[in-house]
């Protein structure tokens, strides 16, 4: 990780979390920011993954209502309310 850093994140760890830390960034031979640069980086790549997922599962379900409605005269509060209807329906709510 060759960039450089200019930002400083502090927070608060138990001591046994600590000293676990810095055991692993010893037996990795690297500095426990290192470690923590890591772990946040991997974290972030895994939450923006799972982002990704869940946007992708909203769209493809969204997908067979896009262009189902084809009335020109549908308002907006008209069309709300077909779907909601709909949703109901399959539902059951």
């Amino acid at each position: 990780m060759s960039y450089m850093r200019t930002q400083v994140v502090s927070w608060r760890l138990t001591k046994d979390l600590k000293s676990a830390l810095e055991e692993d960034a010893r037996k990795r031979g690297l500095t426990v920011s290192a470690v923590l640069d890591s772990a946040v980086h991997k974290w972030l790549e895994t939450s923006q993954a799972e982002e990704r997922r869940q946007s992708q599962r909203a769209q493809s379900q969204a997908a067979p209502f896009v262009g189902a409605i084809n009335d020109d005269t549908w308002s907006s509060t008209k069309v709300r309310q077909t779907v909601r209807d709909r949703i109901k329906r399959r539902h059951g709510r």
